[in-house]
């Protein structure tokens, strides 16, 4: 007869698998005529929204957003900040996304268990978990370790560091606290270190969707990086609706000790 499941195996199965399936439902693969990479669905009252990378849609000049049922939807409009490597995807030609994920409050916690999701090398649908390694802005980063790729991103952007494991493919994907909530959009990994990977934070996401703005997508205007001027009549919220501010600042001092975030995990189940 089999053995007897562990506790700890049992617990791992609560804490993931009664989120996991929303989790697959909204997250989505971001298909371009130069690659692809991840997205999910956010909570918005106009057009279905997708979040994803910047840099998985730059230059571009198709963008096709491909759900878990293998539904293609064309993008035609999309609102972008290149220095913090975000995007924002509108789906119109869906009427209402299959799932929607919510973005944390806060910061995590040093130690906090998290879940990657994503594409990684087109393998679609794969789940890795990890730790928040710290918690870092662009500007620390950029005097840390000199990266010249860090010279596009805003020094105030905000970074969740893990060591869940990142690769290509899974950009813009959600990385996950337990309770199934969104810490934030991976993003990059550091190639020559191990288990250095980054993901630009939930609450960088909120500042930016406090004004948003939608555009036509075309190779000249990703190839550019910047936002054109808002034209008359595009109400930002009319799109995305009212957004809670988070006044959270970015800081090594949001990162306790373990002790403090299995408390934190715990209060979230």
């Amino acid at each position: 007869s089999p053995p007897p499941r562990s506790r700890q195996t049992g617990s791992h199965k609560s804490e993931v698998l009664d989120w996991i399936e929303q989790v697959k439902q909204a997250t989505v693969v971001v298909v371009t005529d130069r690659g692809q990479g991840s997205g999910f669905f956010i909570r918005s009252q106009g057009s279905p929204i997708v979040l994803t990378n910047f840099h998985v849609v730059e230059s571009a000049s198709s963008v096709i957003v491909k759900t878990r049922s293998n539904t293609m939807y064309r993008v035609r409009r999309g609102y972008f900040r290149p220095e913090y490597d975000l995007a924002l995807l509108a789906v119109e030609q869906l009427n209402t996304p299959p799932a929607v994920l919510e973005l944390r409050t806060g910061l995590p916690q040093l130690g906090e268990k998290v879940f990657a999701y994503g594409a990684p090398f087109k393998l679609e649908g794969t789940l890795t978990s990890g730790i928040v390694s710290s918690i870092r802005t662009t500007s620390e980063l950029k005097e840390l370790t000199g990266g010249f790729h860090l010279l596009r991103y805003g020094d105030d952007a905000c970074w969740i560091q893990t060591d869940a494991a990142i690769s290509p493919g899974n950009s813009g994907g959600p990385l996950l606290d337990a309770a199934g909530r969104v810490l934030g959009g991976n993003t990059w990994g550091q190639p020559e270190g191990e288990n250095l990977n980054f993901a630009v934070s939930a609450t960088t996401v909120r500042q930016i969707l406090q004004q948003t703005h939608f555009e036509e997508i075309g190779p000249r205007y990703l190839g550019s990086g910047f936002a054109r001027p808002p034209s008359a009549g595009d109400d930002p919220a009319e799109a995305l609706g009212p957004v809670q501010r988070d006044e959270t600042v970015c800081g090594g001092d949001q990162a306790t000790d373990l002790g403090a975030a299995e408390g934190a995990v715990q209060q979230h189940k």
